[in-house]
């Protein structure tokens, strides 16, 4: 997320704030695909490496 390829990705934090906020569009999300988004956003800031959060979302690294 926001890292040239072949760099390993950033940690990041959310906010409180944010996190709700995420999570709350996350479970009013009809969209598989935005809802993978929201999802893929709070497992990495939970600090889930790329290719876990593509395993658990079934999902390419590339789309992470």
């Amino acid at each position: 997320m926001g890292s040239r390829e072949g760099d390993p990705p950033r940690p990041f934090t959310l906010t409180a704030t944010q996190r709700t906020a995420l999570e709350a569009a996350a479970a009013a999300e009809k969209g598989v695909r935005r809802w993978k988004r929201y999802r893929a956003v709070l497992l990495r800031a939970e600090g889930m490496p790329v290719a876990a959060v593509a395993h658990t979302l079934e999902c390419s690294e590339a789309s992470i």
